[in-house]
């Protein structure tokens, strides 16, 4: 007798739904590690991204965005604290902090 056309074929997707949700935990755990990587490479470079950068001086991303645009009138752009690759905004900590701080005097 055969038993795969005996088998319940909903035994075999329970199965296979089981195996998938073990993958997907898996996958996730994996870009989990990854992202913690790569935050991990950008403080030690020093760039921050856009949101950070506005976690990091209490603004909002939009008030961030708003220095970016005006970059050439003050100065953001002109103390290196700013680069643009693949249409992506970085702002590099510490020269970020020294504007800010020129800002306040």
């Amino acid at each position: 007798m055969d038993t795969a056309r005996t088998a319940n074929p909903f035994d075999t997707a329970a199965d296979l739904l089981v195996r998938l949700e073990s993958r997907v935990d898996e996958l996730e755990a994996k870009l989990t590690e990854v992202n913690g990587e790569l935050a991990d490479l950008r403080e030690a470079t020093g760039w921050m991204t856009v949101k950070e950068a506005a976690e990091h001086s209490s603004r909002s991303i939009h008030q961030v965005y708003r220095l970016l645009y005006e970059g050439d009138r003050n100065g953001l752009f002109a103390m290196g604290a700013v680069s643009r690759a693949k249409r992506r905004w970085r702002l590099h900590r510490g020269r970020f902090d020294r504007w800010l701080a020129s800002q306040l005097d």
